[in-house]
């Protein structure tokens, strides 16, 4: 009866809580983004749209509103970091990337949440389902099927 669960339906909206175990780093970054001598942000976290969606929740739960700089870097080595941060990018080229980040992740949670509440209703007992979970979990079960259905 309170399926579909949708966030910004019936006042219920998207929140992100900081854990115990990050809080300590969170503040930390809060307190230097906040800083006046801080005149942007550097996105160094992984070059890619995970990366990008962990950063920008920090930033957008912080309530930042300096400019991005985005150090996209394939390579750990010395050479590779010092020639990213000799050319960081300008933030807004990722926006897209952000939010394809934060839709992916957005669907995984509203389909993970509703089809665990179905099925977990109609089954009588908990069962989780999810995007990557339970396509994992049939390749598993499928294998398991094959291993002991196999005639040598």
């Amino acid at each position: 009866e309170d399926l579909p669960i949708i966030p910004g339906k019936d006042g219920m909206d998207w929140r992100y809580q900081i854990s115990m175990a990050t809080k300590k780093q969170f503040n930390i970054l809060k307190e230097l983004m906040k800083r006046e001598d801080v005149d942007c942000t550097t996105n160094a976290c992984d070059a890619g749209r995970e990366g990008e969606l962990i950063f920008r929740l920090v930033y957008d739960k912080v309530g930042c509103k300096k400019p991005i700089k985005r150090l996209w870097i394939s390579y750990m080595e010395d050479e590779a970091i010092t020639d990213g941060f000799a050319h960081l990018k300008d933030g807004a080229d990722y926006e897209k990337l952000y939010e394809a980040a934060l839709c992916r992740e957005r669907a995984d949670w509203i389909v993970g949440i509703n089809a665990t509440r179905l099925f977990s209703t109609l089954y009588g007992q908990t069962l989780n389902v999810g995007r990557v979970m339970t396509p994992t979990l049939a390749l598993a079960v499928e294998r398991e099927a094959a291993i002991h259905s196999f005639k040598p």
